[in-house]
């Protein structure tokens, strides 16, 4: 091969080389791109406090509590006041804002609700749990005490997914939300094995 053809060779090599290159930079897989698309929680303002019974929970950065800021709750403090929540697109709470965006893992921690005449309600997140309401008017309350009736259930559906238990302080269910500010009494309704 004489000089002017391996230098054209050469130059149409690097020139190939460099296109793939810019043709590679330009692409995203479609797990990165499904990942760019997720769905950002909604931010809440609020005023309750949870619980960490005295738990080193991990701190995290970010409302969606995928990012740890390194740091983990104090172990001597158990009860934590709430400033933000952020709930996912159902309406179920992900994280809570213990203020400054340091933000804890709803499914890590216990919440305390209530109002002063009647104490406080214990809740926990609940996971895969339907009641039966054997196709009946249940009454709907829109706190997990169930003193502040604002519904009933339609008598059109039997099941329903509960997302958070109240208990009383035996550790006994008092009632089950189904829905944002929307609770039955669990002497209502049975729990669908």
């Amino acid at each position: 091969m004489n000089k002017n053809k391996k230098s054209k060779f050469k130059s149409m090599a690097l020139s190939a080389s460099a296109i793939v290159g810019v043709a590679t930079i330009g692409l995203t897989s479609l797990g990165a791109a499904s990942a760019a698309t997720t769905t950002e929680p909604t931010i809440q303002t609020a005023n309750t406090t949870i619980k960490s019974n005295n738990q080193g929970l991990t701190i995290y950065a970010d409302p969606q509590a995928t990012q740890s800021t390194g740091k983990q709750l104090a172990t001597n403090i158990s009860d934590w006041r709430v400033t933000r929540e952020a709930k996912d697109t159902s309406g179920n709470v992900i994280a809570y804002d213990l203020g400054n965006g340091q933000w804890v893992k709803a499914s890590d921690l216990q919440q305390t609700t209530g109002n002063s005449n009647q104490g406080n309600a214990t809740t926990k997140t609940a996971n895969g749990i339907l009641i039966n309401s054997n196709y009946q008017s249940v009454q709907i309350y829109s706190n997990a005490k169930a003193t502040q009736p604002n519904g009933r259930l339609s008598t059109q559906y039997n099941l329903w997914q509960v997302f958070e238990i109240a208990y009383d302080n035996t550790g006994t269910p008092t009632a089950y939300r189904i829905g944002t500010n929307q609770w039955v009494k669990a002497t209502d309704v049975t729990v669908n094995n």
